[in-house]
């Protein structure tokens, strides 16, 4: 996840130079109308796709960056719409002068603002670098398998109803380090 952070990162910093690039340089001409036409179709998709990572994610980290990189399409496809309708606007007003520099100022603000999703995504992989527990149903198996085996407790019935746990075989209990056959998890 902090790879994905730093690369989306990285792409909204040249975003940001080559924008001020372009504006110092006079700015470029473009076409409204195929700046809204890309903004919008770029925009469903990334919608479409940021929700069904979502929706996927239930807390996989390297997913919810996935989502999180889409996202950051999403709401760079509305400002590059946004610039093409500020361009169709203006064209033929005293602000025509403007239009070269529409999509330029656009996707720096877009950058800039953008920021904060891989600075979000970084400090939580720190955070999750830092506390690296497992998810609640892992921490609970492991717990009851431990103190299975440390206290000779109740055997435990699997979902097909055989006998499962430290005293299988009637109750017997068994020693330490002595192989059921099975996988301790």
């Amino acid at each position: 996840m902090i790879a994905q952070a730093v690369v989306l990162f990285v792409l909204l910093g040249y975003a940001s130079l080559e924008a001020v690039r372009v504006i110092l340089g006079g700015g470029s001409e473009v076409s409204g109308a195929a700046l809204v036409g890309y903004g919008l179709f770029s925009a469903i998709v990334s919608v479409i796709i940021w929700i069904v990572l979502l929706r996927m994610a239930n807390g996989q980290a390297l997913v919810e960056a996935e989502a999180a990189g889409w996202l950051s399409g999403l709401v760079s496809s509305l400002g590059v719409a946004l610039g093409g309708i500020f361009v169709i606007v203006v064209r033929g007003s005293s602000l025509e002068h403007l239009a070269p520099f529409a999509d330029s100022v656009l996707v720096l603000f877009m950058s800039v603002l953008l920021m904060a999703i891989p600075l979000n995504l970084m400090r939580k992989s720190v955070r999750d670098l830092q506390n690296p527990m497992p998810d609640a149903e892992m921490t609970r198996v492991v717990q009851d398998l431990i103190a299975d085996v440390s206290d000779g407790g109740p055997p435990r019935a699997d979902p097909a109803g055989r006998p499962d746990g430290p005293r299988a075989g009637g109750g017997a209990r068994l020693r330490p380090g002595a192989r059921t056959g099975r996988h301790p998890l």
